[in-house]
């Protein structure tokens, strides 16, 4: 058996904790970071909280499980810096006009000198500098799946 060894200078802060409370069904939740390791512990963090999660390095791998799977995210948690000319930015853009306007979008970045971070606020985009924390993450989560609950009851009137 081999073990995979992922130094911690590049993972997010995780730590176990209680799943996060989801009354009618797991939050659906897409990750793109272009560094497997760090995407990888994103997706392990979220599936701990009880969340369905697509792992993705690039949009492009992100947009074909998530037709393979007939998988609606309830939000899109994107790196900043993806490879190429796709910054995570973008990728919500594009996202967005594929999927849906109203999923949230997060871009996580390691990056604090990003003059690009200031627009999403008015986008319903929220960002993060890593490293991110176990209890950050769950909070976030806790915030997708009440918004998810909302507006299914209010679909449902």
């Amino acid at each position: 058996m081999q073990l995979l060894s992922i130094p911690s200078s590049i993972l997010p802060v995780v730590s176990p904790t209680q799943p996060v409370d989801q009354a009618t069904r797991p939050c659906r939740v897409v990750v793109i970071d272009d560094d497997w390791a760090v995407g990888q512990a994103f997706a392990w963090a979220l599936e701990d909280m009880n969340c369905q999660v697509i792992a993705a390095s690039h949009v492009a791998d992100a947009l074909a499980q998530i037709r393979r799977r007939g998988f609606v995210p309830d939000a899109v948690i994107v790196d900043y810096h993806l490879d190429g000319e796709m910054s995570g930015l973008k990728a919500i853009h594009l996202l967005r006009r594929l999927l849906g306007p109203g999923i949230p979008g997060v871009i996580i970045t390691g990056d604090i000198s990003v003059n690009e971070l200031v627009e999403p606020a008015a986008e319903n985009i929220r960002w993060l500098y890593k490293p991110v924390g176990y209890s950050t993450l769950a909070a976030m989560v806790s915030e997708f799946v009440s918004a998810m609950n909302r507006s299914q009851v209010a679909a449902d009137h």
